[in-house]
């Protein structure tokens, strides 16, 4: 199932809530996951299957080291618990719309803009987001579109 290109054309607006909000569910601290999951991909273009898998190993020590073990080679097994979170497409439309991420049409996959890459770099440079940093720098290599497909399909 392909991002709808139409989300990438909506405009963004975030609303402050009246209560506190955990982290993980704010939409620039998604955003910020999808920006730093980039790099992580051969070509600095990922596809949506790759974004999902990093957002979810970017979540977790557990799935980090599922991750890392699965592009070592290790046990295909573990990815039965693999889910794609419908807010990884959001966080994706949403750094679309503010003009972060653009998706390459001719190979369809979501490569950062000069603003994104600014934004990335001020994320991976800054003190925020240290453990989701963490985490995907335990991966041994960069995540294929094939490896991550592969675990799509685990499901």
């Amino acid at each position: 199932m392909a991002l709808p290109v139409q989300l990438l054309d909506l405009t963004a607006k975030v609303t402050p809530r009246p209560y506190r909000v955990p982290a993980e569910e704010r939409p620039i601290w998604r955003v910020s996951i999808v920006l730093l999951a980039i790099p992580f991909t051969w070509g600095r273009a990922a596809s949506r299957a790759q974004l999902h898998v990093l957002y979810w190993a970017a979540r977790s020590d557990r799935h980090a080291a599922q991750l890392a073990e699965f592009i070592r080679g290790g046990c295909q097994s573990l990815f039965v618990m693999f889910s794609a979170d419908p807010s990884t497409d959001i966080a994706i439309a949403l750094a679309g719309s503010s003009r972060l991420l653009r998706r390459n049409s001719q190979h369809d996959r979501f490569e950062l803009t000069d603003a994104g890459e600014r934004f990335r770099k001020a994320v991976a440079d800054g003190r925020a987001l240290t453990a989701e940093r963490d985490r995907l720098g335990l991966l041994p290599s960069k995540l294929t579109n094939r490896q991550a497909h592969s675990l799509w399909r685990a499901k």
